[in-house]
């Protein structure tokens, strides 16, 4: 029988290449591609029970893919699953709904033998046994969500905001997702990377707290400073939250750049105290 990778963006292509390792054949499904070996018309219950295993990309939404129940009971993997049962790697989930990212590349920097993988762009099916001791995996709500069992070494919790309402379809339901991440060997709500590294190693964070990190583009990246104006590029901010914190660290006379889906943030009610002035667009 074969088997149907459902979703064909990074992750879809990286269950193609795993399977295609193992010798197992496969269809692939995704409506937006149109690309061979692609079909785009949704598979129905009939069809779904004649593979032998679905591979779930991160981003679909089964519930409103098949909102009358057609995909319960359809046997369905996803790439976690198959990540947290062949590799042998320490493994250190870090969720949050900002600075999942930084933290995890800050985290990658001072933890010698180790790998940075996950919700960050490095499919995680791309990177089971490389030989690194640990491994980092950036972890969203979409992948918390179809994850059969989390199956962690460390769990580390950030924070939670409400973000992707329009998936999750409540914040209650967003909280309870991340809120998974509990389910580790070892859970901690810590943000600094150096205490992280101090959980992990044993040894006290002071032996790292000299080290400055690099940090990622696009990220409260510093464009230009002047005693008199400031310019920050912080792009990857992608909801209220993230923006209060940036304008926090403004100072001096600056500009903002506004831009969003006004059906996914409550901007209605919202203040912007600080700008000289604000540019929306989108």
């Amino acid at each position: 029988m074969k088997s149907l990778i459902f979703g064909y963006g990074i992750t879809g292509r990286s269950f193609a290449r795993y399977l295609t390792d193992k010798g197992i054949d496969f269809d692939v499904y995704d409506e937006e591609v149109r690309e061979i070996p692609v079909f785009w018309q949704l598979p129905d219950r009939e069809k779904l029970k004649s593979y032998e295993m679905v591979y779930l990309s991160p981003g679909i939404n089964i519930k409103k893919i098949y909102p009358n129940g057609e995909f319960n009971q359809i046997p369905h993997l996803t790439d976690l699953d198959i990540f947290f049962q062949e590799d042998n790697s320490y493994k250190i989930g870090i969720t949050g709904t900002n600075g999942k990212s930084t933290c995890c590349h800050h985290l990658n920097q001072i933890l010698d033998d180790s790998q940075l993988i996950g919700n960050i762009g490095k499919p995680v099916l791309d990177n089971i046994n490389t030989g690194c001791e640990y491994s980092i995996i950036e972890l969203s709500s979409f992948q918390i969500e179809k994850v059969k069992e989390i199956k962690l070494d460390l769990g580390v919790l950030l924070n939670i905001a409400p973000d992707h309402i329009d998936h999750h379809g409540s914040f209650k339901e967003y909280s309870r997702v991340k809120n998974r991440i509990k389910e580790s060997k070892v859970f901690k709500e810590e943000s600094d990377p150096k205490k992280i590294w101090s959980i992990i190693t044993g040894m006290h964070h002071s032996a790292v707290q000299g080290i400055l990190f690099k940090d990622l583009q696009h990220r409260f990246e510093r464009v230009y400073n002047t005693p008199l104006d400031s310019c920050r590029n912080d792009s990857k901010a992608t909801n209220l939250t993230a923006l209060e914190f940036a304008l926090n660290k403004m100072f001096g006379n600056y500009y903002l750049i506004l831009c969003g889906d006004p059906n996914k943030e409550q901007y209605k009610n919202y203040k912007i105290i600080g700008p000289k002035k604000v540019f929306i667009f989108g």
